[in-house]
């Protein structure tokens, strides 16, 4: 025969033990999940396919694919850890770029960053032409660039000028071949330095090289039959002139000179002085100027006689 037994506590063990047992209850109802973590990240790539970023500490990390145009905005829709939220939310369209951040809350209040980075497949472009540190160059005319790794699309593959005050001069391109970019250059095109930019996919690459425009050739007028005095000071007429660095008067055939001051220049003129110990003679062959446009230096002159006297 079983016998049962009915334990009843004494009032004031149960006093002491129901405040314990509710506040037990009330914890575990009360407590709130922690985490904060971002689980899923997935966006359409340009041709509408999924794209799943990757994870990674706290980075979004984008695999965008090489040759396919970069949208400038996406709507990823996003999976996080259970009862956390996202801002901005999933569904909602954002830059498509390194540095978009996101931030996510857990129910606890619990908050952590996430940041986007963008990493293409596309190689980094490769240009097989040397720089020659400077080149001249003819608007209108056109030319071709030796390069690896290019998007053959003129709608993410650009060539510009960039002018020494930074201006971009946009280059129409007619073609892109595996291993060249062949394009012409604008005109008319103001004379000046410039360099050139590729910008191709997410890459951008400026060459060192200088590209000089130059559409008046350097020259000297007709100055006829010349006579100055020693310590004359002259001004010769002139056209597309650089910076003069240096003046001769030729005396003949075997190349004997004199070193005249050079004083100023325009791009139109050019002052000149005859030093006072100068030989008094007839140069027969004239005067012969050192013309200086960038880094590029050349003599001009004209084989008209300058006649010095004392």
């Amino acid at each position: 025969m079983t016998i049962f037994r009915t334990y009843i506590l004494p009032r004031y063990i149960a006093a002491i033990l129901l405040p314990v047992l509710l506040v037990t209850a009330c914890t575990k109802e009360s407590e709130k999940l922690p985490w904060s973590l971002i689980t899923s990240f997935q966006l359409a790539d340009a041709g509408g396919n999924p794209l799943q970023a990757a994870i990674t500490d706290n980075e979004i990390i984008i695999y965008w694919p090489f040759g396919q145009p970069m949208p400038a905005e996406m709507t990823p829709v996003i999976t996080v850890s259970e009862k956390a939220v996202i801002s901005p939310a999933t569904g909602i369209k954002v830059p498509l770029k390194s540095g978009t951040n996101y931030a996510v809350t857990a129910e606890n209040g619990n908050s952590t960053a996430y940041k986007v980075r963008i990493v293409s497949s596309q190689p980094y472009p490769v240009i097989n032409t040397p720089d020659m540190g400077y080149q001249f160059i003819t608007p209108g005319i056109p030319t071709n660039l030796s390069a690896l790794y290019v998007i053959p699309d003129p709608a993410q593959t650009h060539i510009s000028l960039i002018s020494a005050a930074g201006k971009k001069i946009p280059m129409a391109i007619d073609s892109i071949t595996r291993e060249r970019i062949y394009y012409k250059y604008p005109a008319p095109i103001d004379s000046g330095r410039y360099t050139l930019m590729l910008e191709t996919g997410i890459y951008t690459i400026n060459r060192k090289s200088d590209l000089y425009v130059r559409n008046t050739e350097p020259a000297l007028e007709d100055y006829g039959q010349l006579r100055v005095k020693r310590g004359d000071t002259f001004t010769l007429k002139a056209q597309g002139l650089g910076v003069i660095t240096e003046a001769l008067l030729i005396l003949n055939a075997q190349g004997e000179t004199q070193r005249i001051e050079v004083i100023g220049n325009t791009q139109t003129a050019v002052t000149l002085k005859i030093p006072a110990a100068i030989p008094a003679a007839t140069y027969a062959y004239g005067i012969v100027l050192n013309d200086r446009y960038y880094a590029y230096e050349n003599y001009i002159g004209l084989e008209q006689p300058v006649t010095v006297t004392p």
